[in-house]
């Protein structure tokens, strides 16, 4: 589970990376700039659902008193 979350997080920047590229070889072009957008957008909301999901599993294991996450 922490590997996953490494991914995820390796995988959130490079997303930014290429969404803030995107965003300034866009030229102003609306549709450039909306598509840099939606994809800075996934990247942080993908992060966000991959640190909830580790949340969760903590708390599932905290309650039942499991070691969920080796």
């Amino acid at each position: 589970m922490t590997l996953l979350l490494i991914i995820a997080v390796i995988l959130t920047l490079i997303y930014l990376i290429l969404g803030g590229i995107a965003w300034i070889n866009s030229g102003g072009d609306k549709s450039k700039v909306a598509a840099a957008r939606s994809r800075l957008t996934f990247a942080i909301v993908g992060l966000i659902v991959a640190l909830c999901s580790f949340l969760i599993v903590k708390v599932i294991g905290y309650f039942f008193n499991v070691n969920l996450i080796h």
